[in-house]
């Protein structure tokens, strides 16, 4: 078995492999979902919706952010939920979720 320290510096893929379309990696037994922005910036999370546990991988990129393909929840590359679609932009659950 090999040991890995999780608090340090991994290649998950090259710069090529990166684009605006969403590409799905497991690092260190994680799932994780890696796209660009409109700056050309690559923006990781973990590939799981918190609402539900469905992959983001399967959703799509909107206005920079990922989109779950089941219920519209949007996320930026921080992981920070930025839209909830049945709840009002100054929602207090965008915090929560």
């Amino acid at each position: 078995m090999t040991n890995f320290v999780r608090n340090a510096w991994y290649v998950a893929a090259w710069s090529t492999e990166i684009d605006d379309d969403l590409r799905r990696f497991t690092i260190l037994g994680e799932n994780i979902v890696a796209w660009r922005d409109k700056e050309g910036k690559p923006q990781f999370i973990r590939d799981r919706c918190p609402h539900r546990g469905a992959k983001l991988s399967v959703g799509r990129v909107m206005d920079d952010h990922i989109q779950c393909l089941f219920h519209g929840l949007r996320f930026d590359g921080a992981g920070r939920c930025v839209l909830i679609p049945w709840e009002p932009e100054e929602s207090p659950l965008l915090n929560e979720v």
